[in-house]
């Protein structure tokens, strides 16, 4: 029931009336009040100060008033006591928040909104089934259809301002605005595009009236309704006029998407970037489905991949802080993955490869382009240049795969890789800049390895056969480029280095063989010790793990443990491998601290002591047996002369060393010897050996270290 007029009135009057009970009282709370005529008011028990005198009786006053002078403003309080605190109203208005509006019913909510959102859906798809009827049947002609629309669009356009602009806000009214505009739109496209009764320019540039008087009325009325009833009509608005995929309805959606993308940036609507994307992109997706000319698509793929970056870009400068939000970041992610795939398949079907590795290429320049310009423009936020720049270079790397193949890509990737690490020197920011250098460094290094792998030939490296040159460059570049980004990028320089140097390792498994490995090895060795001497503890450990494939190869392929029985196959290289490990030792001998020499100085002499026991046991030799005389009066000799030597220069770990080689030389000698030996050679091995034992022991006793507290006087 629709109240009258008087009815109204009495309304209004009630309202007032309670405004100036509101108001008196107001007035009444703030009004000063003189002390003197401020009436005693009694306080409760339960609230009284614990510090106040005991009544008599409730509700009689204190025994005793003393009233207090008035104290004016300004002037100095009395000794003894405290400053009276400031008086407080008696009464406290209710603070006025925005939580204490009033909840909107569910009464309000369906009739003045949902009702309205309701009903400009229902029309607009009404009228896209009175088009799909009128066509089926032939009720009247195509110009009288898009005239009788039109006009009733119009109408219904006019209507909603008027009643919108007159009667105040109304959600009826926005959505009747909002319904005539995505009608307008749906006539116009059908009208141009399906009919072909206006010239395409001149229904684009109608559309694009309609696109920016949307714009205008939703901006003006900061209204959702009017987005999202006739913006997002109009973008479907090809689809529910069942207009074919092609360039007339493209344009369209194109202005469509303009319009909306308007609104977004302008009232910071970010579900409006969401329609515009879910709504859209399947659209022009499916018209890229069919073979088109390569102008054509690559005209769709640059307007609304443009469209969605500007609707990105715009979102951020239009954001209240200066962090990039989650949605456009999302957007502008899946807008470069969608664009990518999309022109890959579009443009390889009707052009071939090499137009679709360009567009991929052009792609990425633009990201790229995007990323440089959004990391200097001081309105922007940094991180949406780090996302531009992450994007530019992941289409390049994918460009660059599909475009190279072999050492190629590995050697692309190589120089990815030192380009990112010198990038990281030049950061900026020390948090974000860097982490991206960081990120695109890492890539690049795992891109290299990945093409590096499949070209290693696990059957050359155990089988010692040739290696294919792919392999051999693809290695190198991989190793130089780690090595190199290590001196760039400090940060990051123990990866890099483990990195580049188990690949420089390989190279050399694969490039090298026999003692020609070995020296490598040991010469990388001494290397990294250099290095390491420096203060560089990563080269340190290398060149230990290089010494020891060093020392390993070489008892594997060159003098293997088995040859102090029977002698090794080839001398010569066993000598000149041991002789390289040797001499690589050495150098590292003088190159480690004090602390750790006593350690190399042993390895050192362990090595020459097997090297002297290969030859003597190899050597002119014409039988085992021989050889293992030869080999058991060696042990014995230099234990003795190990011995003597810890004695004179009283070192406990040489002395030490002596007595364990003189322990494995007895146990060979009484378990081995005694048991394979002939007489004639067990009798020289045992006499030898206690010969040099009982020279051993005479030497020790003579030149013995004193004993603590030998000598000393004893204690009285």
């Amino acid at each position: 029931m629709i109240p009258t007029t008087e009815q109204r009135l009495d309304h209004l009057e009630e309202h007032a009336r309670r405004a100036e009970q509101r108001l008196r009282r107001l007035e009444l709370a703030v009004a000063p009040v003189p002390a003197r005529e401020v009436p005693w008011v009694e306080i409760p028990e339960h609230v009284a100060s614990p510090a106040a005198p005991p009544r008599s009786g409730i509700g009689e006053p204190p025994a005793e008033v003393v009233p207090s002078p008035p104290v004016e403003v300004g002037s100095p309080v009395p000794p003894g006591r405290s400053p009276a605190p400031p008086a407080q109203p008696a009464f406290a208005p209710p603070a006025v928040t925005a939580a204490s509006k009033p909840p909107r019913s569910l009464e309000e909510l369906l009739g003045g909104q949902v009702l309205a959102w309701v009903g400009g859906t229902a029309v607009i798809v009404g009228l896209a089934l009175l088009f799909a009827l009128g066509v089926s049947n032939g009720w009247i002609g195509e110009a009288e259809r898009c005239l009788i629309a039109a006009a009733g669009c119009a109408v219904l356009l006019g209507l909603g301002v008027r009643l919108h602009e007159r009667s105040g806000r109304s959600q009826a009214a926005r959505a009747a605005v909002a319904t005539g505009l995505a009608g307008l739109f749906l006539t116009l496209t059908v009208a141009t595009s399906h009919y072909e009764l206006v010239p395409p320019a001149i229904g684009i540039g109608l559309a694009a009236a309609v696109g920016a008087l949307a714009v205008a009325l939703a901006i003006r009325w900061a209204a959702p309704v009017v987005a999202g009833l006739g913006i997002v009509g109009a973008l479907l608005s090809p689809v529910l006029a069942s207009v074919p995929f092609e360039t007339g309805g493209l344009w369209f959606l194109a202005v469509a998407s303009a319009a909306a993308i308007a609104v977004l940036v302008w009232q910071r609507w970010s579900w409006l970037s969401v329609c515009v994307a879910l709504v859209a992109t399947p659209q022009w997706l499916g018209w890229l489905d069919a073979d088109r000319a390569v102008s054509a698509t690559l005209l769709v793929l640059v307007v609304f991949g443009v469209l969605q970056v500007v609707a990105a870009v715009g979102t951020v400068l239009r954001a209240p802080d200066d962090g990039l939000p989650t949605l456009p970041a999302v957007l502008l992610s899946v807008n470069a993955l969608v664009l990518g795939v999309a022109g890959w398949f579009a443009i390889f079907d009707v052009s071939g490869r090499p137009s679709a590795v360009a567009w991929l290429a052009g792609l990425a320049a633009a990201h790229l382009a995007l990323g440089l310009v959004a990391r200097r423009a001081p309105r922007l936020a940094a991180d949406l240049g780090i996302l531009g720049l992450t994007l530019g270079v992941l289409l390049a790397d994918v460009a660059f795969v599909l475009a190279t193949d072999g050492v190629v890509r590995a050697l692309g990737f190589a120089a990815g890789a030192v380009a990112f690490a010198g990038l990281t020197r030049l950061a900026r920011d020390a948090t974000r800049d860097t982490a991206a250098a960081a990120s695109g460094l890492g890539l690049h290094v795992a891109l290299a390895v990945a093409t590096a792998t499949p070209a290693l030939e696990t059957q050359t490296l155990l089988t010692g056969g040739t290696p294919t040159g792919g392999a051999v460059a693809m290695l190198a570049a991989l190793a130089g480029a780690c090595l190199v980004s290590a001196r760039l990028a400090p940060a990051y320089r123990v990866a890099l280095d483990v990195t580049g140097l188990t690949a420089a390792a390989i190279l050399a498994a694969l490039s090298l063989d026999g003692v020609a490995l070995t020296g490598v090895w040991a010469l990388e060795a001494v290397a990294l010790w250099s290095l390491g001497a420096r203060g560089d503890r990563t080269a340190r450990q290398a060149g230990v793990v290089h010494l020891g494939l060093a020392t390993a190869w070489c008892l594997a392929d060159q003098a293997p443990p088995e040859g102090l029985y029977g002698g090794v196959e080839d001398l010569g290289a066993a000598v000149l491998g041991l002789a390289a490990l040797l001499a690589a030792t050495g150098r590292i001998a003088i190159l480690v601290a004090d602390d750790e020499r006593p350690l190399v100085l042993g390895a050192l002499a362990l090595g020459g002591l097997y090297l002297a026991s290969l030859v003597v046991v190899d050597f002119g030799v014409q039988d085992v047996r021989e050889g293992q005389l030869r080999l058991s009066g060696l042990w014995a000799l230099v234990g003795v002369a190990a011995l003597v030597a810890g004695l004179r220069r009283d070192v406990a770990a040489v002395r030490a060393g002596a007595l364990a080689l003189l322990s494995v030389t007895v146990v060979k000698v009484f378990v081995y010897d005694l048991a394979t030996q002939e007489p004639s050679y067990r009798v020289a091995s045992f006499l030898g050996l206690g010969v040099l034992l009982l020279g051993a022991a005479f030497a020790y006793q003579r030149l013995r270290p004193e004993p603590p507290g030998d000598g000393a006087p004893a204690p009285q």
